[in-house]
């Protein structure tokens, strides 16, 4: 038999229901309010000094504004303020370059070249196969004497430099000289497929640089270590002193081509300010296993480092100087403009060692360069370059012996 309740008690019942509901949406509304606080208040405070400056500019400034350059400079200032140097704004047009660039389509001519004093101008260390620099006859060696028709000086070298690889020419015009040739000329393009890896065979060690970490660097890599097996090679050095450019899932992804499928965890692992994990990077099955040393110094930082590390939780030797210590990763946002912000969202946890994020990474054999040394690396002969060295002599002291390609 059913119970009946009075209509005071239904009443009353309600009440209570309503209270309970109404007690429980304060107490989360009260909870959000708290956390959004301080962000209303901050940004009440920006778009107050925005709107502010604003109509001080359009009342007083005296010059046409460019809205288009302002609203551009406005979110680079907004960014820079973050303080941070993995972060930063990009205009469309910026954006559409550093795309390019990331996936490994360069806007320079093809060469890595440093100034030389002795030479008395920019001095070619390297030619990039397919570049428009070697089909325009450029080589290793030469000495560029002017860019556009205007000396290259100690003073200017960067500058002449940054026209040699920069976007701001669709050409440029080089003069050269080759050894004791009388000085030549060439309009070289720009444009070309970037070669961030090179390779070649020391006495019985491969020997491989990488200078960036673009994505077309994992089929670079594959490449040179399948020559380099080819020739029969008992052991490893990979060069990634300065290396500081790239994305981080290449990086992982390079690294992974060398080290063994890993169990239980991921190779890398991402954690977002909350320490939730934000992202991971699996491995695979194919690794190579010869006795390895990788070469680091201060220049080596963000993808070089998480390649580092990689390498020495499965057993390289890090031989050189203490890295950076930019243990972070930086994802792309486009904006509806086409304009983009790379932003630093998470930190980097190795799949063995402890994080390195403002630390660095101490190098198991340390092993210096001069100043003069570490400015013209680029130029520096094999046997001149000791940190090179140190990783040889290691090498040859384990006893090297025949390794497969798996």
């Amino acid at each position: 038999m059913s119970k009946k309740i009075s209509v005071g008690t239904a009443i009353a019942l309600i009440f209570l229901a309503i209270a309970a509901s109404v007690a429980a949406t304060f107490a989360v509304s009260m909870s959000m309010y708290n956390r959004l606080i301080p962000n209303l208040t901050d940004r009440s405070d920006m778009y107050n000094k925005l709107e502010n400056l604003d109509s001080i500019v359009n009342e007083k400034y005296y010059y046409e504004i460019d809205g288009s350059a302002r609203n551009n400079a406005m979110a680079g200032g907004y960014v820079d303020g973050l303080n941070d140097a993995g972060s930063f704004y990009m205009s469309a047009d910026e954006y559409v370059e550093y795309d390019s660039i990331l996936r490994g389509k360069s806007v320079g001519i093809g060469v890595d070249a440093a100034y030389s004093a002795e030479s008395g101008g920019l001095l070619i260390s390297e030619v990039y196969t397919g570049s428009p620099a070697e089909s325009s006859g450029l080589k290793q060696g030469d000495v560029i004497t002017k860019v556009e028709d205007e000396a290259v000086t100690a003073q200017n070298a960067s500058e002449k430099l940054e026209m040699l690889q920069g976007s701001r020419l669709s050409s440029v015009k080089v003069s050269y000289v080759r050894g004791s040739q009388a000085e030549q000329s060439v309009s070289v393009a720009k444009g070309y497929t970037a070669q961030t890896v090179s390779y070649e065979k020391i006495n019985n060690t491969g020997y491989i640089r990488i200078t960036h970490f673009y994505q077309n660097t994992v089929s670079q890599m594959r490449e040179a270590l399948d020559k380099l097996a080819a020739q029969n090679i008992l052991s490893l050095v990979i060069d990634v002193r300065q290396a500081s450019e790239g994305d981080t899932q290449y990086a992982v992804s390079t690294a992974d081509l060398i080290v063994p499928l890993t169990e239980g965890s991921a190779l890398v692992t991402a954690y977002d300010k909350n320490e939730e994990v934000y992202r991971t990077f699996a491995s695979d099955a194919n690794s190579v296993s010869y006795p390895m040393a990788v070469l680091v110094d201060s220049g080596t930082s963000g993808p070089g480092e998480i390649f580092a590390v990689t390498l020495r939780d499965f057993g390289a030797q890090l031989v050189g100087q203490k890295t950076a210590g930019v243990g972070t990763m930086s994802e792309v946002f486009q904006l509806n403009d086409g304009s983009a912000v790379r932003l630093t969202v998470a930190v980097l946890q190795p799949y063995k060692s402890e994080r390195y994020d403002g630390v660095g990474l101490t190098p198991d054999i340390e092993a210096e360069l001069t100043q003069e040394q570490r400015e013209n690396l680029k130029l520096l002969s094999h046997d001149a370059d000791t940190q090179l060295q140190a990783a040889l002599s290691y090498l040859n002291a384990t006893g090297t012996s025949q390794a497969n390609v798996q």
